[in-house]
Formats: C-alpha cells, structure tokens, sequence
C-alpha cells in the first residue's frame, strides 16, 4: 500500500499499537505507517490526534481533497519541507566537483582499510601510491568515473589476490565473484555485504539523504545507488 484512501463517511482512525487503525461499520483493519506514503481524505471521517502525530512522526503527508481529487487542504511535518529542500541540495551537490572529491575521499579511505587489514595480518604488500595517481586527475575530466573505475578494479585485483593467502588451505577462493557466487567465501562475503548495504541505505534516510542520487554509481530503478557509493569505505569491515 502506498497511498491510504479514506473515501467512506463515518470511518474512524486511530492510532493502537503504533499503527493505523481504521474502524468502518464492516470491518476494522491495522495498517503499518511503513506501508503508507500518504493519506487521502476525501469523505466525512474522524481522524484522532494520535493518528496524526504518528502520520507525522513517520513523515507521511495528510492531503483534504474534494471528489474529483483537487487538494484544498494538507498536513505534513516540517522535516517533510525541510527534507525536499534537503533532497535539491543533494542533487545540486551530486554533480558538482566536491562531490567528485568526496569519491576521491572514499577510495582513499577503502584502499587504505585494505592496506592496513592485509599488514595486521603479517601480509607483505607493496605500498601502492595513489596519492600520485589522484594528483593527475582532473575534477571535471569527463573520463573521470571512468579513471576512478579502472584504479579501483587494479587495487582490487591486488587486494583480493593477497587476501586469498589468509584462508585456510581447506578453503578455497578463486577469484571475487558476485553474482551468482562461485565458492563458499564468496557467499558469505555477498551474505555479510548485502547486510551492510541495508545499514548505509538506513543511515542515509535517518538523515535526511536519498539513497537514489549517487555520485559514481550510475541510476538504477529502485536500488539506493547512493549505498553503493559510500558502502567502499566499509567493505573491509566484512
């Protein structure tokens, strides 16, 4: 359920059990605020105080609309303005060259996340000097992504190449692989990572961001493209 239509003079909600809870003559039914986007009055319908407070505690809009549809009246909260104004600013700052920085930012930190699990290891491994590298890119080269990209895939190839020398003999890793997994480790990398990726997509709507307007990852429907931006600083986690 995205949108909660009330279209029936005399129902009645109210807030029980920190859901929506709507009485009509027939039926009475528990709606989770998480399934609704908005709610749609269009008919005679009491509606409690507790019920709005928990449509706006969960940012969900409140429209008055007349038969044929046309708003004369709405209720929302003011995180709910100040979150659109927020969301303009992100795309604003998406394209722009700080937050080309800010992946710059993020390698850096995931690269050197690597670096520094590899040596707690006891692993040797040839310093890599990506500061040189970043030197000569130019923020707005139209070949940027692309630069970031194939620095990444060869730190990457490195960096798994060494890891595989941490598994037991017992298990075996031939090369990262995604989808599908082609080994044990694999799969419980893809497992462990799919939980992590929920973790930044929550931290990105506790604060307000969409997790739909990435910087380097390119729009994809429905997936928080933004998550798999900001996920490579904590990958070494898993």
């Amino acid at each position: 359920m995205k949108h909660l239509l009330l279209d029936t003079n005399g129902l009645i909600i109210k807030k029980r059990n920190n859901c929506f809870f709507v009485i009509s003559k027939k039926a009475k039914r528990m709606i989770s605020p998480l399934k609704v986007q908005s709610i749609i009055i269009t008919a005679d319908i009491l509606m409690s105080s507790s019920a709005f407070k928990l449509a706006i505690s969960h940012q969900i809009p409140v429209y008055y609309t007349d038969k044929t549809g046309n708003i004369f009246a709405k209720i929302y909260s003011k995180f709910f303005v100040a979150e659109a104004e927020l969301r303009q600013k992100q795309v604003l700052w998406s394209l722009s060259g700080k937050a080309r920085q800010w992946i710059i930012d993020i390698i850096k930190i995931k690269m050197d996340n690597q670096l520094s699990l590899l040596r707690s290891k006891k692993i040797e491994v040839k310093e890599f000097d990506y500061n040189k590298f970043f030197n000569n890119i130019v923020i707005n080269d139209p070949d940027f992504f692309k630069m970031i990209r194939i620095l990444e895939a060869k730190q990457s190839k490195k960096y798994w190449k060494n890891y595989r020398s941490l598994l037991p003999p017992d298990i075996i890793m031939q090369s990262r692989s995604q989808r599908p997994a082609q080994d044990n480790v694999n799969t419980c990398l893809n497992y462990f990572y799919g939980f992590l990726y929920s973790l930044m997509e929550q931290a990105l709507w506790s604060n307000g961001l969409s997790p739909y307007i990435a910087v380097m990852h390119n729009y994809q429907y429905n997936k928080p493209v933004l998550s798999f931006d900001l996920i490579e600083a904590f990958r070494v986690i898993v």
